[in-house]
């Protein structure tokens, strides 16, 4: 699990708001499955609403532009984003995101899922994030343009809002590195050699940091 905090400033976060406080909302379920219809109760951004691809824009180019998203995940596709609000009462039981997602002419192997609050934990109450990671569950309520990435393969879960309205953005991503222990031990290795080059610039330690990370990422990469 990552999280990133100020993934989108405060300026972009306001950008992103008042494209999405102009856009129609529908019933959340109209993209979930059987089964996560039992569970989930929350409203939706119509993605047919002329808002919307503006706002997706928006938060693609973040993932684009973030260095340590990119670092981590190395993704390689990313579904359209899902826009979410949850008032009062609202909720979304305990559930697993789906394997394999639609993309506009396509379809995509889904590896990280991760939630962009746009929304600061003060303006709502309830609406933990649940994720049960490694068998321990994190509790989390980022602030305004945070974001947290985990494994898609984990069960997680929204606790009811029992005040106010909580706003995310919520998408998926496929990685060129399909396992999440890989991508892990990729980014432990980018994190040490880009600390070697800070301090010491481009010696030997990092060429051969360098090397391990290229013949790694090419022996597990699956573009």
């Amino acid at each position: 699990m990552l999280l990133i905090e100020e993934f989108m400033s405060g300026s972009q976060v306001a950008d992103l708001k008042n494209l999405l406080d102009q856009a129609e909302y529908v019933d959340g379920n109209i993209s979930a499955g059987r089964a996560a219809r039992q569970v989930k109760s929350n409203l939706q951004c119509n993605p047919r609403d002329p808002h919307y691809a503006q706002a997706n824009e928006l938060v693609r180019q973040a993932i684009v532009h973030s260095e340590l998203l990119q670092s981590w995940a190395l993704p390689n596709k990313v579904t359209p984003v899902t826009f979410s609000k949850y008032t009062e009462g609202m909720r979304y039981g305990n559930h697993y995101d789906a394997a394999v997602m639609p993309l506009p002419n396509a379809i995509m192997r889904v590896d990280v899922s991760f939630t962009l609050f746009l929304t600061p934990p003060d303006a709502y109450e309830g609406g933990e994030l649940c994720i049960n990671a490694t068998g321990a569950e994190k509790r989390i309520k980022g602030n305004s343009g945070d974001l947290v990435a985990y494994a898609s393969g984990v069960d997680h879960h929204v606790d009811e809002v029992t005040a106010g309205c909580r706003e995310v953005a919520v998408g998926w991503l496929q990685s060129l590195v399909e396992n999440p222990q890989q991508r892990q031990i990729l980014f432990d290795i980018a994190r040490v050699r880009n600390e070697v080059l800070n301090s010491a610039g481009k010696n030997e330690q990092f060429d051969l940091l360098q090397k391990s990370y290229v013949n790694l990422q090419r022996m597990w990469s699956r573009p």
